[in-house]
């Protein structure tokens, strides 16, 4: 079928020269998301879309499909404080999670977004070392930009705090309980336009004192540098860690004792991540910064330069996270991109592991040093995020809270392929039980491979409904994660991008090489960085793939870090204002090496209206670039998701809906 029916997009090229290259971008005007005609355009693109693929007679059954998965209910890794939990959980009836705390099984609502006339939802959550306070940020639309609010435990009540730009806000609660330090963006007004997504630093709040005169306490030279604070345990020392970017950063304490308490400078000699950790009031570091293998070491609190080593790295395995917990050291290990855990002795001796699953991800630890209760998330592909007590008398988890619902029919392996150079780069392939390979199977590919994310084990209904009914899924684990370490993710970001792209090309050849696919019925899948990921595979290999989904992605990567808080990543990507990392940047950009010649797999591009991480622009651009090429006879689609954003805060409702328009375009082009 030709699909020459697109709507038009007119072209307004602007010409720039850069570097000596001369660039033509025909759809500058629809980077401006705030015009009334870029508006009306992404309208009626969306509305191409949903008709297009709400009439296919599977959609409907799609939809109540995936519904039902998503009814049975999720729940969140809590925050642990003596013998109480603070989670998130949503019931099966529930479109938004709500933020409870748990005492001696009796559990306290705290905040039910399910209320509110527009989707709102809960952000993050930290409970004080007391379990007196809880600070909790609320977006609304999924836009991020929360606002603090704080829950009093002992008075039953909420203070009258509500501090708005705490996106990911960090708190610290003073244990003389006089106030809280916390992290927050500047307010509207207090910079240039923007600049509002940068100069994020430490604040202190005194209660019952407007936010508006709150004082900063650490302010970084670098308006992209992240900050997080935290207090030892007897609040004597104040510990502030500075990140930039997501390969190095600086961490600060001071002594609180002093009459004037100074800033100084702790930790391995940089560069590389020095993760600080308190036991009690003492400081440990996680951090690979004394090579490029993960370790821990301890600070001596009365010499602060000198440091013991307390666990080496692993011969083979990633030290991934590691927890303080009933006197031990819970270490979280990734073998082969599976989780593992063992635990230790504060002076490093070994104590044994602790059981997991086959084929597990931890998807979080939470306890005390001194406590008794230990809460671990544990999922699979082939089950959903349940939480697990632990205790030091036994290597056994015990089950805490599970969403329920019906086991799943499906199987997982792990295979290998070998990258373009040498590399060798496993993934997971997910089947059907009692599956037989055939060369017509319809296949989902997707993978990530930046940021020192690993891409574990995890569950997704949507992947466990297409798996059961017959189709395949392959999750890559590519360079730029952190599945082997920092050695790793560095040679998958800046100037060594392109390891990714190849890596993720090495493992759609091998799966069709073992004839168990073939490129008319593959599929690629990504969104964020895994948007660009998929981007660039459309670009460079359109011929490995039958269909292409692409979501919140960055496609155009000469003007992104203009946009939101695209700034931050050019640790990661590089600049396009230096010469060098702009050349790596435009040889890869998938919107500047579209080509006229090529009728590209067809291709679907998801956003939505509210993204505060990944503008918009990239998936309008796109597709208008892409539809009015000349040789374009497959379809090109763009959804638009309004009063949504990055992901984070999405409703039931909106997912559902959502992904059944993602599925059905993926069954339809892959004729499953």
């Amino acid at each position: 079928m030709v699909y020459r029916d697109f709507p038009r997009t007119v072209e307004d090229p602007i010409l720039e020269d850069k570097f000596g290259y001369s660039l033509v971008d025909p759809y500058r005007w629809l980077e401006d998301g705030t015009a009334s005609e870029v508006q009306a355009w992404a309208r009626s693109q969306h509305t191409y879309t949903t008709e297009r693929l709400r009439s296919d007679s599977r959609w409907q059954l799609i939809h109540d499909q995936l519904r039902q998965l998503r009814e049975v209910g999720e729940i969140s890794v809590p925050e642990v404080a003596r013998n109480t939990q603070a989670y998130l959980k949503r019931a099966s009836d529930q479109n938004q999670a709500v933020l409870y705390v748990e005492e001696d099984n009796e559990v306290t609502v705290i905040h039910d977004p399910n209320h509110a006339t527009e989707p709102t939802a809960v952000d993050w959550f930290h409970l004080s070392p007391d379990a007196r306070y809880l600070a909790y940020g609320v977006s609304q639309h999924g836009d991020e930009w929360s606002t603090l609010y704080i829950y009093d435990r002992l008075q039953r009540q909420h203070r009258g705090e509500a501090i708005p730009r705490c996106r990911g806000a960090s708190v610290a609660f003073d244990p003389d309980g006089h106030g809280f330090y916390y992290t927050r963006y500047p307010l509207l007004g207090q910079v240039a336009d923007g600049e509002q997504h940068y100069y994020k630093k430490v604040y202190w709040h005194l209660w019952e004192t407007a936010y508006e005169d709150d004082p900063v306490i650490f302010d970084d030279p670098d308006p992209r540098a992240i900050p997080d604070v935290s207090l030892s345990q007897s609040g004597r020392y104040l510990l502030v860690q500075m990140t930039h970017g997501w390969s190095r950063n600086h961490v600060y304490v001071q002594d609180r004792h002093q009459s004037q308490p100074t800033w100084t400078e702790v930790g391995p000699e940089s560069p590389g991540i020095a993760h600080p950790y308190w036991v009690e009031d003492r400081l440990f570091f996680h951090t690979n910064r004394q090579n490029q293998h993960w370790e821990v070491l301890a600070m001596d609190m009365d010499s602060w330069g000198v440091l013991h080593p307390v666990l080496g790295p692993h011969s083979s395995d990633t030290l991934y996270d590691v927890g303080f917990f009933q006197e031990r050291i819970v270490a979280h290990y990734l073998t082969a991109a599976t989780s593992r855990l063992d635990t230790f002795t504060l002076s490093g001796e070994p104590q044994g592991s602790i059981l997991l699953p086959p084929n597990s991800q931890v998807t979080g630890m939470s306890g005390t040093w001194k406590g008794a209760l230990t809460v671990l998330g544990v999922m699979g592909f082939d089950r959903p995020m349940a939480t697990y007590t632990w205790r030091t008398q036994s290597a056994a988890l015990v089950l805490d809270k599970a969403p329920g619902g019906e086991s799943s029919r499906i199987a997982v392996k792990q295979l290998w392929a070998q990258s373009q150079d040498g590399t060798k780069i496993p993934y997971f392939l997910v089947h059907p039980q009692n599956w037989k390979p055939n060369t017509t199977t319809a296949t989902v590919f997707s993978g990530y491979g930046g940021f020192n994310v690993p891409m574990l084990p995890s569950y997704s209904p949507s992947v466990r409904r297409w798996v059961e009914s017959g189709g395949l899924y392959v999750m890559a684990t590519l360079r730029g994660g952190n599945e082997f370490g920092e050695t790793w993710h560095q040679a998958g970001m800046l100037h060594q991008k392109q390891n990714v792209f190849d890596d993720f090309r090495a493992v759609i050849v091998d799966v069709q090489q073992r004839g168990y696919t073939d490129p008319q019925h593959t599929a690629i899948s990504g969104r964020s960085n895994g948007g660009l990921l998929v981007g660039a595979l459309l670009t460079q290999h359109p011929e490995l793939v039958a269909a292409v989904v692409c979501g919140v992605p960055l496609l155009d990567m000469i003007r992104y870090p203009y946009f939101q808080i695209a700034a931050l990543w050019t640790h990661e990507y590089g600049s396009p204002d230096n010469p060098d990392e702009f050349q790596t940047l435009l040889a890869y950009s998938p919107y500047h090496n579209v080509r006229n010649t090529i009728n590209y797999p067809a291709t679907l591009i998801f956003t939505s209206e509210d993204d505060s991480r990944v503008d918009p622009l990239h998936a309008r651009k796109m597709v208008a670039l892409l539809q009015n090429l000349p040789g374009q006879q497959r379809p090109v689609y763009l959804r638009v998701q309004p009063s949504a954003g990055h992901g984070v805060g999405k409703t039931v409702d909106q997912w559902v809906v959502e992904e059944a328009d993602i599925w059905t375009f993926t069954t339809q082009m892959l004729n499953a």
